[in-house]
């Protein structure tokens, strides 16, 4: 069984967010299969791209040649499908990007690890298994149905590539100390 993980986790891992690094240490000594779906890379290259970060750009690279890059294939359409009609069904309507992640997850068997609240309700939906790393204090500022429903689409990736932008530039201060 893999270990799939989320921007939100990669982003505070690259800005050296210390509850992120003691996960990652956990996982190292596991041995885990880290499996980085290629949503993610798309979302994570998206924001170092915007701020123009080659040292933290660098830093995601060499994180995510440690891992199993892995698309979304049929079966996992397929359950993220599944997870999105029953999240409508309820109430529950979430990003297509997070389902997706989510599907490929539980689609394989995989645990995901993430500190988006989304996946709550996600994991409620589905029994997904998440793994949370540090408090909901420290949580991605873009995490949560609260965002996407007050914003239009529009908006929300702004916001998402503003807040990604202010990450990536932390990850880049931090390493000049």
């Amino acid at each position: 069984m893999g270990v799939v993980v989320d921007s939100s986790y990669v982003i505070d891992l690259l800005g050296g967010q210390s509850a992120a690094k003691a996960k990652a240490a956990e996982l190292d000594q596991s041995g885990a299969t880290i499996i980085l779906p290629t949503i993610v890379l798309f979302e994570v290259l998206t924001g170092l791209q915007h701020a123009h970060s080659k040292t933290a750009a660098a830093r995601f690279r060499d994180f995510a040649h440690a891992c199993v890059i892995e698309a979304c294939d049929e079966h996992a359409a397929q359950a993220a499908a599944d997870i999105m009609v029953e999240l409508l069904r309820t109430g529950h309507r979430k990003g297509g990007a997070d389902v997706m992640i989510a599907g490929m997850a539980h689609a394989a068997g995989h645990r995901l690890i993430s500190r988006d609240a989304d996946f709550a309700a996600i994991a409620q939906a589905t029994g997904l298994l998440i793994e949370t790393y540090g408090s909901a204090d420290n949580a991605s500022p873009t995490g949560g149905a609260r965002h996407r429903t007050a914003r239009t689409r529009k908006a929300y990736m702004k916001q998402w590539t503003t807040d990604l932008t202010r990450r990536a530039s932390g990850v880049c201060m931090h390493q000049s100390r």
